[in-house]
């Protein structure tokens, strides 16, 4: 048994530097719903530094990539909220704790992407500042709601093509819907989503004036799992071919939502009524 604090110390301090080459990190995600978890691959290296005491530093350096495609045990990570942790052991101790915090001045994270059919955001945490990964949840955090006319074009042979921010590996199929402010209206597009500049991508649909004429459409980008979060841009589509002008969508008043709910609910009466006399 040590005497003291001191020599007990020294005690642990030898055990790390004999078995320092024995050392392991990981990097693990853990669900935070069910606790499930999954070790990530890491490359490791090991070094010992000269300390100003006259000592040894040991250092561990860890690098770990995460493939949404296969981070779940070699399968696609499912929807929800996983958490990234850190375990070390060392000299017969072993400490795990959430990869993080960020300090204040952090590089910021990149945007979300689109890998293996999942929708997938990494995000500081608000408490504590930790590494997390939401799949297939966010919708206002995607950033799609911040896209300005300046991030669109329209070309004469009536393809519609915006700048996302959303990585995606390779071209990727997508769909863009378009809702006609006035009636209610929906036509989904196909479109295309191919990377950019290695962050962002380009999404490019084809919008024939002669289906779309002479109305305004509210956009809308279709997920792979279903969600189509609005992409707060207006086409406004007049008489003539190419006739098209992009346009910041408005967040409606009061009013106007009443308006629209009210329509929803005639709409959903008349087709009842309707249904009844057949």
């Amino acid at each position: 048994m040590p005497r003291d604090a001191a020599e007990a110390a020294a005690w642990l301090g030898a055990a790390a530097a004999d078995g320092f080459e024995r050392a392991t990190a990981d990097l693990i995600l853990r669900d935070r719903a069910t606790a499930a978890s999954f070790f990530q691959p890491v490359e490791l290296t090991r070094e010992r530094v000269p300390a100003e005491d006259g000592g040894t530093r040991l250092v561990l350096r860890a690098t770990a990539g995460v493939d949404p495609g296969t981070a779940a045990g070699g399968a696609p990570l499912y929807g929800g909220l996983w958490d990234m942790f850190v375990r070390v052991s060392l000299g017969g101790w072993t400490k795990e704790c959430r990869l993080g915090p960020a300090p204040e001045q952090a590089p910021a994270l990149p945007p979300a992407g689109i890998v293996a059919g999942r929708v997938v955001l990494p995000y500081w945490t608000k408490q504590g500042r930790n590494l997390s990964l939401d799949v297939d949840r966010a919708v206002k955090s995607l950033g799609l709601h911040r896209l300005t006319p300046a991030d669109a074009a329209v070309s004469d042979a009536e393809t519609l093509t915006v700048a996302l921010p959303l990585y995606v590996p390779d071209s990727t199929a997508a769909t863009l819907r378009l809702t006609a402010t006035a009636s209610g209206r929906t036509l989904d597009r196909p479109a295309v989503l191919t990377p950019a500049d290695g962050v962002h991508s380009l999404l490019e649909a084809s919008i024939p004036s002669r289906e779309l004429r002479n109305t305004v459409w509210r956009t809308g980008l279709g997920l792979p799992d279903g969600r189509v979060p609005a992409l707060a841009l207006l086409l406004r589509v007049g008489r003539g071919r190419g006739d098209v002008e992009v346009v910041r969508a408005g967040r409606p008043g009061p009013l106007r939502r009443l308006v629209r709910v009210a329509r929803r609910a005639l709409r959903a009466a008349l087709g009842r009524t309707s249904t009844g006399r057949a």
